[in-house]
């Protein structure tokens, strides 16, 4: 078990965040309630207010609108996440919006890999909450218009959706555009010929722009380092973390390194 970060937000989703009809629909973030204490059952989460009344998360299942489908009853966000999505869509995305009920501090993304062997939460009451069945929750149409600040935007849902894909691993994004798809295929004998190339082209795409050499020419990344490499140019980096007192400025210059 290892450590990932700290608990910095809870918060209850007392309505339904999207407002509207098909295909108006707008994403609101007024609905959410930024709580102190989070109490979490295996019907979903709740929280009691300082004067008393009990205020029930939407995804509960004894909540009166409630939008329970079986395996969404508590969602947690990542402050990584946040920040990636700021520096692409701006600034308008606070911590938070995407409606989770905790929201983690982290220095690095999270993806599917990192905790789908189950997440615990050292509770302030000294217990443990084990989770251990997790999914990716992939953005709706409606979050990904209010990311790219085009609330009343028409045009394909795939397609807006697409938008965010870049900040996803490659099987979250084709369960993202693909999932409804694969998921009907599956009960009718797996999917049809054209389905099947998508999915494959996807993957195959995700595949290509997730190579450290695609993203070093893309300048995403300052070098890439082979491991025997890797302790020779974390003594330069310290060494000049050491001798050097004022501000940078521009890219660090690595030495070359003999044959």
């Amino acid at each position: 078990m290892r450590e990932i970060g700290t608990i910095v937000r809870l918060q209850i989703q007392q309505a339904r965040l999207k407002r509207g009809e098909k295909p108006y629909r707008v994403y609101d973030t007024s609905p959410l309630l930024s709580i102190a204490q989070l109490h979490v059952t295996s019907h979903g989460a709740q929280a009691l207010q300082p004067d008393g009344q009990l205020v029930i998360d939407v995804h509960h299942t004894d909540h009166p609108q409630s939008q329970n489908n079986g395996g969404n009853s508590l969602s947690i966000g990542f402050t990584s996440h946040y920040a990636r999505m700021r520096e692409r869509f701006g600034a308008h995305l606070f911590n938070g919006c995407a409606g989770e009920n905790i929201l983690i501090d982290t220095n690095a993304p999270i993806g599917l890999s990192d905790v789908e062997r189950g997440l615990a939460i050292h509770c302030a009451v000294g217990a443990w909450l084990r989770l251990d069945q997790i999914r990716v929750a992939h953005p709706c149409v409606e979050f990904s218009r209010y990311s790219l600040q085009r609330p009343g935007a028409e045009g394909d849902s795939a397609e807006i959706k697409a938008k965010l894909l870049p900040l996803m691993e490659g099987e979250s994004a084709v369960q993202a555009v693909h999932g409804p798809e694969l998921e009907q295929a599956a009960k009718t004998g797996g999917p049809n010929p054209k389905l099947k190339q998508a999915v494959e082209k996807m993957r195959a795409d995700y595949e290509h722009q997730l190579d450290a050499k695609f993203a070093g020419a893309r300048g995403f990344v300052d070098t890439i380092l082979l491991p025997e490499e890797t302790r020779d140019m974390l003594a330069f980096a310290l060494r000049i973390c050491a001798t050097f007192g004022g501000p940078h400025l521009g890219a660090f210059t690595i030495p070359e390194t003999g044959p």
